[in-house]
């Protein structure tokens, strides 16, 4: 087996002097100045546009953040639905100010990608190479592998290749919880010690909040716990179980009833939390999507361990937290969280 190239360090001193441009644009813009690079691409989810679940819209904005580093282009988010993003996440300090709104109205129509990612296989170099000033991104696909694999050459010079935590680091760049999300987390109040964080979607076990075609069934459960005591015992650990699931019927389990019992797992959920960003319906989404951010997040961020379902929720969250193991609950099988 030939050894594997060791990852670049990060960040490169092309995203350092692409941070220090993009500010430059952003004051140039507040003052109403001509920017002295003046191609953007914003990545645009509207209030009468379908974007995806909470998954598919990281990896689609995410992604929009890979195809503007590499066509040297300043990067927005305008993301009004079913809330503007600002208010569950926020730019770093030290980062980008991504923050635009209603790009819709004021600038022209750009690259739908929903759904679509053969559209952009097939010609990426149509949104690469793009002579527009403007480009407008709509997109719910994982376009990174394929961007950086067109631009190739360029995608090396700027250190952007060789980086399997890209996503990671550049989530890292854009975003900090809001003041909001934070507060919610903050009173979370997770059991100390290890944390095994589980994911578990169901899919159609919710109908009064969504329609989705179903997943896994509830029975399956046992094997993800199953998986979580195999882990745990794997590394020696006493570990709580943290369970994240689109349904509260989880809870009417014996097994999950006794085991909340004793301690050894939590629920932080509510259940008039349980929502999906895109298929609920808005006055329900709303009320729930501070829930929705705060489980991604502890996913991300606070546990130790994932047993995961095949979701892009829990993708996500693998890929853009630390690195920790982590498994496939059916099957028990190592997951794995670099991009690609």
């Amino acid at each position: 087996m030939r050894p594997q190239p060791l990852p670049s360090p990060w960040p490169p001193p092309y995203v350092n002097t692409y941070i220090q441009a993009h500010a430059s644009t952003v004051r140039d813009l507040a003052k109403g100045s001509e920017p002295a690079n003046s191609k953007v691409l914003v990545y645009v989810c509207t209030a009468m546009s379908y974007c995806g679940g909470h998954g598919d819209r990281l990896n689609g904005m995410i992604s929009a953040f890979v195809l503007a580093l590499l066509s040297d282009r300043a990067f927005f988010i305008d993301s009004q639905r079913p809330v503007p993003l600002s208010m569950v996440l926020q730019p770093r300090p030290a980062g980008l100010d991504w923050r635009m709104f209603g790009s819709h109205a004021a600038l022209s129509a750009g690259f739908n990608l929903n759904d679509n990612l053969a559209a952009f296989e097939g010609d990426p170099q149509t949104v690469l190479e793009s002579q527009e000033r403007v480009i407008r991104l709509t997109s719910n696909q994982r376009l990174t592998a394929v961007a950086l694999q067109a631009a190739e050459q360029r995608a090396a010079s700027r250190g952007l290749s060789l980086q399997p935590e890209l996503h990671s680091h550049l989530f890292q760049m854009l975003f900090e919880p809001s003041p909001a999300l934070l507060a919610r987390l903050n009173a979370r109040n997770l059991p100390v010690g290890r944390r095994i964080g589980i994911h578990f979607r169901a899919g159609d076990q919710m109908p009064q909040n969504w329609k989705d075609p179903p997943r896994h069934p509830l029975s399956q459960l046992d094997e993800f716990l199953d998986c979580a005591e195999s882990l745990e015992k794997e590394h020696g650990w006493e570990a709580t179980f943290i369970l994240f699931a689109d349904t509260d019927k989880v809870l009417t389990i014996p097994r999950v009833q006794e085991l909340m019992s004793s301690g050894k797992l939590a629920w932080p959920s509510e259940s008039d939390g349980l929502v999906h960003l895109d298929r609920s319906p808005a006055t329900l989404t709303v009320r729930g999507l501070l829930q929705t951010w705060s489980d991604w997040w502890t996913l991300a961020f606070d546990v130790d361990a994932l047993v995961l379902c095949h979701s892009g929720f829990g993708a996500t969250a693998l890929e853009i937290g630390h690195r920790r193991p982590a498994v496939i609950g059916r099957g028990c099988v190592p997951a794995d969280g670099s991009t690609g």
